[in-house]
């Protein structure tokens, strides 16, 4: 086992993690198990779902080595997205912001998605011979929902058919641009059906509509650890209550005839 962060200040950084790192593959490491913490009672790890994967991702893309990722990992789901999904394109800043925001905006609609493929595990080109979403990090295939697989549940009133429904009230610069199944859907601009969709729901945007790193508030790149402590930040934050009804501050407005 190997500990990637003191979690305190003034001990080891990833700098110093990605080198000690390379020294073991020198030295014949075949594999490094990616914990952290534990080394100091002033420790404050930013604890949440799968908090210790980004320092195994920086590991193995930076020093070029296997690693095992440990640290509240507990579904199929999760293990599946760190494997076969590129969660060290998310990281690293590759997948489009639109992406991520629409993973989140399923999730907290009670409909948990489990991602097959993001940038990598995807063909560059699609089955049309045209440049792929995916290429860009732009789009998402998603194969379940709640545990339930996509295929074999396609058609009116599916998981598959909800999940969809609730996409299409997407509107603006999280408006997709194509959503992909076996079904079409009248009146709707950006679905699509596919034979070769019987098994995923693709989302895809228009690349240029805003993919970019994420940056600290001094304009530095997000380093992984970073990413995680600002995901379990929002996860704190209440939504805010907004009435239906007039404020006791409002005012009556003038009618134009």
């Amino acid at each position: 086992a190997f500990s990637a962060s003191d979690w305190i200040e003034g001990g080891i950084t990833m700098a110093d993690t990605v080198e000690l790192s390379r020294a073991f593959a020198r030295a014949g490491a075949d594999l490094i198990d990616v914990s952290s913490g534990q080394t100091s009672p002033k420790s404050r790890p930013h604890y949440g779902r799968m908090f210790q994967t980004p320092f195994a991702d920086q590991i193995r893309n930076e020093a070029k080595l296997a690693v095992m990722a440990v640290g509240s990992i507990t579904g199929a789901d999760q293990i599946n997205t760190i494997i076969a999904a590129g969660r060290a394109d998310i990281e690293a800043g590759g997948i489009d912001r639109r992406v991520l925001a629409v993973l989140e905006f399923l999730a907290d609609n009670k409909m948990n998605p489990t991602v097959s493929s993001l940038r990598c595990g995807h063909p560059y080109l699609s089955k049309s011979g045209n440049v792929s979403e995916h290429s860009a990090g732009a789009a998402v295939d998603v194969a379940a929902i709640n545990g339930v697989p996509i295929l074999g549940n396609q058609g009116a009133g599916s998981i598959t058919d909800k999940a969809v429904r609730l996409l299409l009230t997407l509107q603006g610069s999280m408006h997709p641009h194509q959503i992909i199944t076996l079904m079409t859907y009248p009146g709707t601009d950006n679905t699509l059906a596919l034979a070769d969709h019987d098994d995923h729901i693709h989302i895809g945007f228009h690349p240029e509509g805003g993919t970019g790193t994420l940056l600290t508030t001094n304009g530095q790149a997000m380093e992984a650890g970073q990413w995680s402590a600002l995901i379990s930040r929002l996860h704190k934050v209440a939504n805010p209550r907004v009435t239906a009804t007039p404020s006791k501050f409002a005012t009556q407005g003038q009618s134009r005839g």
